[in-house]
């Protein structure tokens, strides 16, 4: 899921192992990135929105 916030967007990758679900969601990962520790975050948020066939500068 990614979608814009008030003032951000906000980036969700979550997947299911079988019963437990893991969720990773962040605020606005391209906001001070490599300080908060998001920069393999952030790239695995844009391989999958160029996998979709959009443009990651029109989302993030």
């Amino acid at each position: 899921m990614i979608g814009p916030g008030k003032d951000g967007t906000e980036c969700e990758i979550s997947y299911d192992t079988g019963g437990d679900k893991i969720l990773y969601r962040y605020w606005s990962p391209d906001y001070e990135t490599n300080e908060r520790g998001l920069s393999d975050f952030l790239n695995t948020c844009k391989q999958i929105i160029i996998a979709a066939k959009l443009a990651p500068k029109d989302i993030l």
